[in-house]
């Protein structure tokens, strides 16, 4: 068990010996080539909003309640965050968030400047990562009271964002290889499906199932390919589900693209047929 397995909170080394064993690169932080290549890889997660960075703080703050106000338009919210009432001051001995402006200016120079925040407003880091945005929701904020500076190199990463990086990560190449099955499969059916005569002429209305597996295979073709798109989108966010990418999700997914001739019952009907007719491969290989 490596050392960081027992915190919560990861220092750079912590995070450059994670790395080392996610991704079997041994960073050596006394090279400053190595140096500078972790640095960046902490400034693009934490820009991609998959890494938090965090800082230890003791002394005394003005305890702030804040008010989340969304107002929609369209199918978009936007979400105003008003200060309702200062409760009290208050000492603490806790870890909290970095603002983007600041981490901004942390890694200024680089990575040479300190900051100091006396006077900011500062949100506490909970367990499960940042305050979920909800309607009408009172946020608790912490404004710094003393005199306190930090460096680019006091920021510590919660080692919960690594894991949840990388066990989607995991997740995203099993999906991927599951659609690469499932394509394969639907290019089999659309290859008998050319050997066999066609006696009945499609109405104008609808597509053939021939055709709907047609486009059916050039849109997963067009998800696997998209960099921008990942396994998680395709999530079942039915109370029962487990939150996890799955069948069901990536159905509706492709089913909120209203494409003609690809609706969820024909899209469920293919899967449902390719599932069976590689089970039925499967077993004869």
């Amino acid at each position: 068990m490596a050392l960081y397995d027992i915190k919560e909170f990861l220092t750079l080394n912590d995070v450059a010996d994670y790395l080392a064993d996610k991704c079997s690169y041994d960073f050596n932080l006394e090279c400053s080539i190595d140096q500078d290549r972790l640095i960046e890889t902490i400034i693009q997660l934490v820009r991609s909003r998959k890494l938090n960075p965090v800082f230890h703080y003791i002394g005394s703050v003005d305890w702030l309640e804040k008010k989340v106000i969304t107002r929609k338009s369209g199918r978009f919210n936007n979400h105003e965050i008003v200060l309702t009432d200062i409760k009290y001051d208050m000492r603490v001995n806790d870890y909290y968030f970095v603002s983007d402006r600041n981490f901004n200016r942390l890694i200024e120079n680089n990575c040479s400047n300190y900051i100091n925040i006396i006077n900011c407003t500062i949100e506490p880091y909970h367990v499960d990562g940042k305050q979920e945005i909800v309607e009408n929701k009172i946020l608790d904020y912490r404004k710094v009271k003393e005199d306190y500076s930090i460096t680019f190199h006091d920021l510590l990463y919660p080692k919960l964002d690594l894991d949840k990086l990388f066990s989607q990560t995991e997740a995203d190449a099993d999906t991927i290889e599951k659609l690469k099955e499932q394509i394969a499969d639907l290019e089999n059916q659309l290859a008998q499906a050319k050997a066999e005569p066609i006696n009945k002429p499609a109405d104008d209305k609808d597509l053939t199932p021939k055709d709907s597996a047609y486009c059916l295979i050039a849109v997963l073709k067009d998800l696997l390919l998209n960099p921008d798109i990942s396994a998680y989108h395709f999530k079942n966010d039915s109370e029962n589900s487990s939150n996890k990418p799955s069948q069901t999700g990536l159905s509706s997914y492709i089913d909120e693209m209203k494409i003609f001739g690809i609706k969820k019952d024909n899209i469920n009907i293919l899967f449902q047929d390719a599932n069976k007719k590689l089970k039925d491969v499967k077993k004869k290989s």
